[in-house]
């Protein structure tokens, strides 16, 4: 069951890639300046930047996750290819829009740049792109609830519990990690603090 796993999700991961709209390199080089980075690698990469964690959160799985967790959520060989062929589509999906949305905040920077603008021209720009993440958001959302239909209720229940212990050990690492620099930190503190100064003995 591992290696069927494995091979499937390379193979359902391989054709995703090849799906995604190529880009030019003169769009990958070109700025957003309201767009960090990471914003633009991430909605070119369809990832959803905490958009679907009200579903997470309540009990709606993510595909990309479940997939992940093939093996202990014991899928059968059907759930495995409806999960990927969810996931799928809701990459392609965000895909599609998240260049949209680059290409509306690329316009409205070059509107500014120009010194061309004004408040209802901007108004309509920010709308526009409000309506295009909120649709984003729709997507991945929408993923996480059709996870509902194909998980079983013992399944989702035990994602729940394997994701918040996942959540937690990742907590328990950056607090450990926390105290650790803390620490680091005080006990230099305390050795420049009871450290002679010059002359003194």
């Amino acid at each position: 069951m591992n290696k069927l796993v494995i091979l499937a999700f390379a193979a359902f991961s391989v054709a995703a890639a090849a799906q995604e709209p190529a880009s030019s390199s003169a769009d990958q080089d070109t700025a957003v300046k309201s767009l960090t980075e990471r914003d633009m690698r991430e909605l070119r990469d369809g990832r959803g930047m905490g958009a679907g964690r009200v579903a997470e959160l309540n009990g709606y799985p993510g595909p990309r996750h479940v997939l992940e967790l093939a093996n202990e959520l014991e899928l059968s060989d059907e759930q495995i290819e409806q999960t990927q062929l969810a996931f799928a589509e809701m990459r392609s999906s965000a895909v599609a829009t998240g260049a949209e949305i680059i290409e509306a905040e690329r316009s409205l920077d070059e509107q500014f740049a120009a010194q061309n603008v004004d408040p209802a021209s901007v108004q309509t720009a920010l709308t526009q792109i409000g309506v295009m993440r909120a649709r984003l958001r729709y997507v991945h959302i929408e993923a996480h609830m059709k996870m509902r239909e194909i998980l079983t209720d013992e399944q989702i229940e035990a994602y729940g519990l394997l994701r918040g212990e996942a959540h937690g050990q990742m907590q328990e690492q950056g607090q450990r990690h926390g105290q650790g620099q803390g620490q680091g930190q005080g006990q230099g503190q305390g050795n420049r603090q009871h450290r002679p100064q010059s002359g003194q003995q």
